[in-house]
């Protein structure tokens, strides 16, 4: 069984690495969905440890999602026009992120489930994997097809398939620089074991629609204008956290003030040991022991610069690595001429830094002006201003909420997406979502819409950003 374990270690390693290089492509050149369908991913990847039964089966999609996502970067690289795929494949890699959602929601459905609950519920668990299974053999031939791939697949072949996936994309990734945008390197640490991989280091764009935030975008912009800032952006999910950040990493003060710019997103991290190698790979550290260490000297010998640690809450939540998370970031807080800027859900900032003064204070829904605006420059078009309002209101004026049910309205009107809102809420309901998540019925009814364009699909790669949690 050791051997066992081994492959399918190495698979999750194998799926992470992919997932993240899909998140990047989805950035550099703007393949819709993909960035959900690396997000969902990683989600399921994380979960994949709280699984008590029918996990074997539950590691046998793991490893069609792994073949499916080197699929997608092959053909990526394959376009020939600008990276933009055709619509039928912008519509497979849709219902492929429709898949992931499905088998997530069912790992999550799986966490902290006593047995009697889980013997109460074993019909209906098996008909959801097997509905989920379904879905995954359907996507995988669809995608061989389109790779024009006769490759067998199993778990006695798991070993040898996914090796080979993993060197192919490596050497796919090495003949097409510009498709990530980012210099290929080795990456160290613990979250991709020993192997070589490709460097993460690219800089987001600035936001193209950006409303209602400037007096934060001043506080950011004048803290980081100090000496030695400390800045740490934070708010609930979706309240448009990363959009500020990249909004002050491209202003023009900043991009003079700070030549050497970073920014990382960490929402594939867990551990500290994973940050650490995570910011060895956008740095282009060579592979090494205590890149911790490391990564703390390269900033020391560096010129001023900028880091930005996007979604850190994810290695600082966890109680058992939060101690160990404040005190690396208290390492990197302690270089004079390192500006740090963090963006965190929640409302507490990380003790062990001294942040810089005045705090900027949590972030908060939109103002109704600036959720219209919103609105009205995604949508492009006027709508009865009744049912704009009830729109904007079931949003709670969230702006990621906002844009992901602007882009539907654009193509389904308000009435037909009203009618999904109340479909998709009591779906999400059923599956255990708080009932407040006016986010997460969001992005399910734009996931799951039928008149979708490559415009459409576009605009929504860029703004669906988000980690599903429960």
């Amino acid at each position: 069984m050791p051997s066992t374990t081994t492959k399918f270690e190495k698979l999750v390693q194998y799926t992470t690495h992919a997932a993240t290089v899909a998140q990047e492509i989805s950035d550099a050149v703007q393949v819709p969905f993909l960035s959900v369908a690396g997000t969902l991913c990683l989600s399921i990847l994380r979960g994949l440890d709280s699984v008590k039964s029918n996990k074997e089966e539950c590691m046998n999609m793991v490893e069609q999602i792994h073949e499916i996502l080197c699929t997608i970067v092959d053909l990526c690289s394959a376009s020939e026009i600008n990276g933009i795929l055709p619509p039928s494949l912008l519509a497979d890699i849709a219902k492929f992120a429709q898949a992931l959602r499905n088998l997530n929601t069912f790992i999550v459905s799986q966490q902290g489930t006593g047995k009697i609950k889980q013997f109460l519920r074993h019909m209906d668990t098996a008909s959801r994997l097997k509905a989920c299974r379904q879905e995954m053999d359907k996507l995988v031939t669809v995608f061989r097809v389109l790779a024009g791939s006769s490759a067998i697949t199993g778990v006695t072949q798991l070993e040898r398939d996914v090796d080979k996936q993993h060197q192919d994309l490596l050497a796919l990734l090495a003949s097409h620089p510009d498709l990530t945008n980012s210099d290929l390197t080795s990456l160290t640490g613990s979250t991709f074991s020993n192997e070589s991989t490709v460097s993460l280091a690219m800089l987001p764009a600035a936001p193209h629609i950006f409303y209602g935030r400037e007096s934060e975008l001043q506080q950011v912009l004048t803290a980081l204008r100090l000496d030695t800032p400390r800045v740490a952006i934070l708010g609930m999910g979706g309240m448009g956290k990363t959009t500020l950040a990249t909004a002050a990493l491209n202003h023009s003060d900043i991009v003079s003030r700070f030549p050497s710019r970073y920014f990382v997103s960490c929402q594939s991290t867990a551990t500290t040991a994973d940050l650490a190698s995570l910011l060895s790979s956008h740095v282009g550290l060579e592979k090494g022991s205590n890149s911790r260490a490391r990564i703390i000297q390269y900033f020391k010998d560096s010129p001023p610069a900028l880091l930005v640690l996007d979604n850190l809450e994810t290695v600082w939540e966890s109680m058992s690595s939060q101690a160990d998370a404040e005190e690396f970031l208290s390492l990197l807080a302690d270089i004079p001429h390192l500006a740090l800027l963090i963006t965190m859900r929640g409302a507490e900032r990380p003790s062990k830094v001294r942040w810089t003064r005045p705090f900027l204070p949590p972030l908060e829904p939109l103002s109704a002006s600036a959720a219209m605006q919103t609105f009205l420059d995604i949508t492009d078009q006027t709508f009865d201003d009744a049912s704009t309002r009830q729109i904007l209101e079931l949003t709670g004026n969230l702006p990621l909420a906002i844009s992901l049910m602007a882009n539907v309205v654009a193509y389904e009107g308000c009435e037909r997406t009203l009618e999904r809102w109340q479909v998709e809420r009591t779906r999400l309901l059923s599956d255990g979502y708080d009932k407040r998540s006016s986010l997460d019925t969001s992005i399910m009814i734009s996931i799951s819409g039928t008149r979708m364009t490559p415009g459409a699909l576009e605009l929504l790669a860029m703004v669906t950003k988000v980690t599903w949690r429960n």
